[in-house]
């Protein structure tokens, strides 16, 4: 286990391990979840490139024996195939290549697992990876402490533009994360002889000061059960009733009584992060679900697609979602990860995730229960598998984003090598070549496995890159537009993004700065008659190849529909002949696809307006208003009717 290959692929994911909490691309305005996709598939690549080539080199693969990869591999297999029934299969497979929910990185994260699972099967690569996670979250910590305290900004390093804001992703994943800090501190303070490292202890106190000003309900209570666990384990063991596990119980149990004053006051000094997620609730997440499976027989059994949520959310979310604050969002996810992408695989899907689940918990208890060699075989035990069961609670009850779902699978990858090093389960070998490793029978394939290895992680490398800067480049325009209020410099930035990797939002951006710049075109005189309707005829065009091209590239998507009736119906106003039927073919399929939306319906009123049918119109939005009461702009839709009357 000690060759250079394993060396090597063991630098590499102690490297994802330390960096991926910390990871950001300087002077780029995308989501920290971009940085960090794009460390882990890049990294994740090289190293699964690595360890098939050293392997074709020995002639042999050496894997855990577990049902936990096979089934891993089955769920892959089942977004794959999903993927390819979806609607919009590209969507499905790959998109950007950053999307949690995508067949593409869901492979790249069950890669990551395996590897996890092959590499650590020593105690001491479990420890280098431990005292990874300490030194990044130290990191994380220090940069947070110092952006939420004034004159020590400077070391936030310019990248944090709020309270809120951190490394980590949303202000809940930051507190989730601390959250495994402090359990991991804990396990290692109170399981093994560490009482000199004071840096244990310091880290101890920011872990949980971040997890308790930020946590709130059920991880609370779920963090306190672990902790009771450990100080019960602890007494049983050292026959001692105090333990620092005991302490940190009690005083998380006095905080949740009266939490809630020492927050405001905590708040006053540190204001952020919180923990506020806002996210569908469990009702409407299998509102939504059932609606899916509903569907028909391919539909319950492959499931909507992956990373299609944000569509069936339009499809099937609950009416009364009109009625509160969030009812025009569009939500990528459910109340969680997990029932999310259960809900978009069908009932495959579901099966599969709970017969991982099942195994997961069978290895866990096993584990736990089995006589332990020493302090440190219970200790790594234990983490290992504690961490990763918290991890992926976190992700069944919550939407988590990159760091913590990738975790999930790197800690249960640990935890699978550690049950190698116990002798739960075996290693297997398999041999797949007899010839010498001097002979062209050797030879000629690894050549061809290290040319064609090459040659994917360019092509790999390439696509991200693309990818990447297609997302920098809509997030300069996005900038530019909605800051300084340049359409044209908006414009060429955004057309930029979309030449680089079309995507349906970049399209309909460009289509909705279009109709600005037609409402432009017709409210100035600079212009001759001729000049203008030149003008005005090339931004049609633009807008309406714009519009058209988003419903291409995801004709399930409500929106897309939408700003095709809405480019219709704009020309329409302006005199242009043959364009109703255009826009009523949109609108209706608009509607089909989120007919519970008064935005859609409005529009709706504004066809049959268009063609001259008021009572329509009017019957349209008070369907609208039945819908939404307090919606402004059917209001004053409707007075502008009444006025016209």
């Amino acid at each position: 286990m000690n060759l250079p290959y394993n060396k090597t692929i063991f630098f590499s994911l102690i490297l994802l391990t330390f960096l991926l909490p910390l990871f950001f691309i300087p002077a780029s305005t995308s989501s920290f979840d971009y940085h960090k996709g794009l460390l882990i598939t890049v990294l994740v690549a090289i190293s699964l490139f690595i360890w098939i080539v050293y392997s074709f080199f020995k002639g042999a693969l050496i894997i855990p024996r577990s049902l936990l990869l096979a089934v891993g591999g089955f769920i892959v297999a089942t977004f794959f195939v999903s993927s390819f029934f979806s609607e919009v299969p590209l969507h499905s497979l790959f998109e950007t290549g950053f999307e949690i929910g995508t067949a593409s990185f869901l492979l790249t994260l069950f890669i990551l697992f395996f590897l996890a699972s092959v590499i650590f099967q020593t105690r001491s690569r479990i420890f280098s990876l431990y005292g990874a996670l300490f030194l990044s979250s130290l990191l994380v910590a220090f940069i947070q402490l110092s952006h939420l305290l004034e004159g020590f900004s400077f070391f936030s390093l310019g990248i944090l533009p709020n309270s809120f804001s951190n490394l980590i992703g949303s202000p809940t994943d930051f507190t989730y994360f601390f959250g495994s800090i402090l359990l991991l501190s804990l396990m290692t303070i109170e399981f093994l002889p560490v009482k000199r490292f004071m840096v244990l202890y310091i880290l101890l106190v920011v872990s949980l000061f971040f997890f308790l000003f930020g946590a709130r309900g059920f991880p609370l209570y779920m963090v306190s059960i672990f902790i009771l666990f450990f100080a019960v384990y602890k007494i049983q063991v050292s026959r001692k009733v105090f333990s620092v596990s005991l302490f940190v119980f009690v005083g998380i149990m006095l905080f949740a009584v009266a939490g809630e004053p020492v927050k405001n006051v905590v708040a006053s000094v540190f204001p952020g992060p919180i923990s506020v997620e806002i996210r569908p609730s469990w009702k409407a997440t299998f509102t939504v679900g059932q609606g899916v499976l509903s569907e028909g027989p391919l539909r319950a059994l492959l499931g909507s697609g992956p990373n299609t949520f944000a569509n069936q959310w339009a499809r099937f979310k609950p009416a009364e979602i009109n009625a509160t604050p969030f009812w025009n969002t569009n939500f990528n996810t459910g109340s969680g990860l997990i029932p999310t992408l259960v809900i978009t695989t069908g009932l495959i899907g579901i099966f599969w995730w709970v017969i991982f689940g099942g195994l997961f918990l069978y290895y866990g208890i096993k584990a736990v229960t089995t006589r332990p060699r020493n302090d440190h075989s219970q200790y790594l035990k234990i983490s290992s598998f504690v961490l990763a069961l918290y991890f992926w609670i976190l992700a069944i009850v919550f939407p988590v984003h990159m760091v913590l779902f990738a975790f999930a699978f790197l800690m249960t990858g640990v935890f699978l090598a550690v049950c190698v090093q116990e002798k739960i389960i075996i290693n297997r070998t398999i041999f797949f070549t007899n010839h010498a490793q001097g002979g062209l029978g050797f030879t000629i394939p690894l050549i061809m496995i290290i040319v064609s290895g090459i040659a994917g992680l360019y092509f790999l490398t390439r696509s991200l890159a693309y990818s990447f800067a297609s997302n920098v480049y809509f997030q300069k325009g996005l900038t530019v537009l909605i800051e300084e209020g340049k359409s044209d410099a908006a414009e060429e930035k955004i057309a930029y993004a979309a030449r680089l990797w079309p995507r349906d939002i970049y399209h309909r951006y460009l289509a909705k700065i279009n109709l600005d710049q037609l409402l432009n075109v017709a409210s100035q005189n600079e212009f001759s008659q001729e000049e203008a309707d030149t003008q005005f005829q090339a931004i049609a065009n633009l807008a309406i190849g714009n519009a058209k091209k988003a419903v291409e590239l995801d004709t399930a998507d409500y929106r897309n529909w939408y700003m095709l009736g809405e480019v219709y119906l704009l020309l329409n106003g302006f005199g242009v002949q043959g364009v109703l039927e255009h826009a009523r073919t949109s609108i209706v399929n608009a509607y089909s696809l989120n007919s519970t939306s008064p935005v859609v319906v409005l529009e709706y009123a504004r066809l049959e307006l268009a063609l001259g049918n008021r009572e329509g119109a009017r019957s349209y939005i008070e369907n609208a208003l039945r819908m939404k009461p307090d919606y402004l702009d059917a209001k004053f839709f409707l007075s502008q009717l009444e006025v016209q009357e």
